[in-house]
């Protein structure tokens, strides 16, 4: 059984080792392939959904955007969220939908097999949903933040594109908060005396 008397927020070698072998219940198994078939779903209707169809990941981050930045977004219906000079634009590519769906995985996976019973393990998978949308959602807000504030501060250019480099913040931004999800499900799952010998 995994400790869960230990203070340190980060899994040990060992503990990892056990945390992999686990033993999976015919119910995980289902899960983990209800929630494949899930995030495939995710992945075709991303490729043909309009920007329309993505507001349940855009509103909010633009909600948020006006908490911090002074910049006001319209939104026009079938382009996005357009800022007072139309230099910035939201759209389908800034949704984070391919991030929301590792999240979704990576809670799934790494938290549903230390529940003990079905019910808890129902309630965390649908909770894990909902979770990984709004670290998705304070991610994509962090990445159009930093994004934005390079742009307007005139920063020396380093040897790429803009896209290249609006693309590089995107990918930085997204990986710290994906280790800092998982360093947040670990040290949440080590809190509970969920872990099954």
């Amino acid at each position: 059984m995994i400790s869960t008397s230990s203070t340190h927020p980060f899994v040990t070698l060992s503990n990892m080792n056990q945390l992999t072998h686990t033993q999976l219940s015919p119910f995980d198994w289902g899960l983990f392939i209800l929630t494949f078939i899930a995030l495939i779903a995710l992945k075709l209707m991303h490729q043909q959904a309009s920007v329309d169809d993505l507001q349940f990941l855009l509103q909010p981050v633009v909600q948020a955007l006006s908490w911090s930045r002074p910049d006001i977004f319209t939104y026009l219906p079938g382009v996005g969220f357009v800022n007072a000079n139309q230099s910035v634009i939201i759209d389908k590519g800034c949704s984070g939908l391919n991030f929301w769906v590792i999240a979704c995985a990576l809670g799934i996976f790494t938290v549903i097999p230390s529940m003990l019973s079905i019910r808890l393990k129902i309630l965390a998978y649908l909770g894990l949903w909902v979770l990984a949308w709004a670290v998705t959602l304070l991610a994509n807000t962090a990445r159009i933040n930093i994004a934005l504030w390079y742009q307007q501060h005139s920063l020396p250019q380093p040897m790429m594109s803009p896209a290249g480099l609006h693309e590089a913040i995107g990918v930085v931004s997204y990986v710290v908060f994906l280790i800092l999800y998982y360093v947040f499900l670990v040290y949440s799952i080590r809190q509970k005396p969920s872990c099954p010998a």
